[in-house]
């Protein structure tokens, strides 16, 4: 509780100024003041141009303009995660060259909006091409061997063939067969929501437990890690 209003108190979730919220809503109201608040500064220009975000805290700022290749951002839901991998995210795809190109992977979900919404918001900025691939072993028949074995090698077909700039890729059940070499022909991938990838990845391996290293964490992305010297991909993981 007290982290919980020491960080309400510092207003590190992301908000547009009350006045501008008002003017937009037509609401009229006495114009008010408001103390500075140290742990706030102006948003890059891209962040209001494509995201209608006025302003960042500090934090979100330094991950927009860390230049680290492996990195691991880790905050409460809220606190502006998603907001500052998504600058990071436009910035490198209206600025890099077509050959380089980004991979931003989704723990799925029936019920979660942010895949539709990161493909929209993408695919409407101007010189920037996004497509959405689902991986999902549950619908293949076969054995559970079989299963994994099949998608995994459609799944590997489908990035091998995509074009667009940034591939949203959505993982609705968690255990591949060697996929690496096909994500790493990425430049950049950025993992959004690290803790409910795990957590499907603990449902998964409960489920199937003689998959139990045959999962996404452990066969695909740590080694990116443990090969940095045979690989030049970026990873970013947002927890």
């Amino acid at each position: 509780v007290v982290s919980t209003q020491s960080t309400g108190r510092r207003a590190l979730v992301t908000r547009k100024s009350v006045d501008q919220a008002k003017t937009e809503t037509g609401k009229k109201g006495k114009e008010k003041k408001y103390p500075e608040n140290p742990e706030m500064t102006e948003a890059p220009d891209l962040f209001k141009d494509y995201l209608n975000i006025s302003c960042l805290t500090k934090d979100q700022l330094d991950v927009f303009h860390s230049d680290e290749r492996f990195l691991f951002v880790r905050g409460p839901a809220g606190s502006g995660k998603s907001i500052a991998m998504l600058g990071k995210i436009i910035d490198l795809a209206l600025n890099t060259t077509s050959d380089r190109r980004i991979l931003l992977i989704l723990a799925g979900l029936d019920s979660y909006p942010a895949p539709e919404r990161h493909l929209e918001l993408l695919n409407n900025i101007q010189d920037i091409t996004c497509e959405m691939i689902t991986y999902n072993y549950s619908k293949v028949d076969g054995n559970i061997s079989d299963k994994v074995d099949k998608a995994s090698k459609l799944l590997s077909k489908q990035l091998s063939d995509s074009t667009s700039k940034v591939v949203l890729l959505i993982i609705n059940t968690t255990l591949f067969n060697n996929i690496y070499s096909c994500i790493t022909i990425f430049d950049y991938i950025f993992v959004d929501d690290y803790q409910l990838l795990v957590d499907n990845i603990y449902t998964d391996i409960n489920s199937e437990p003689s998959h139990v290293h045959k999962n996404i964490i452990s066969e695909e992305l740590l080694p990116i890690v443990s090969n940095s010297g045979k690989n030049n991909t970026t990873l970013w993981i947002l927890c």
